[in-house]
């Protein structure tokens, strides 16, 4: 998926980028290569518990216009979020699979009529 990223550098610090669309989820790098080559890392560490990727944010202006991304330049970047959904689902607690099972078979019921 293609994510908008802004990338900051103050004299003497590294870059910094964030990812708007995954809020706190940000990195850096010595080199602005090595900071845009560390944002799959960010966010596979950041979005290890999640169950739905991020929908991307496609109006850049709306972005560009929170104050916090100030003076940064602004990339589009490919994030392969392939990682959330190759999850496997057999560490879910079997007692939320018996809920779920239930409060599906009990909603099925009450829109068919079964």
């Amino acid at each position: 998926m293609i994510y908008f990223v802004v990338v900051h550098k103050d004299p003497d610090s590294s870059f910094g980028v964030t990812i708007p669309d995954i809020p706190g989820c940000f990195t850096i790098g010595d080199t602005l290569e090595e900071a845009i080559n560390n944002i799959q890392e960010a966010v596979e560490c950041h979005l290890h518990d999640a169950q739905v990727a991020p929908e991307p944010t496609s109006d850049i202006k709306k972005l560009m216009s929170d104050p916090l991304y100030e003076g940064g330049i602004w990339l589009d970047v490919e994030i392969d979020m392939s990682f959330i959904s190759e999850k496997d689902v057999s560490d879910i607690p079997i007692s939320a699979k018996i809920h779920a099972d239930r409060m599906i078979r009990q909603t099925s019921e009450a829109v068919v009529g079964c």
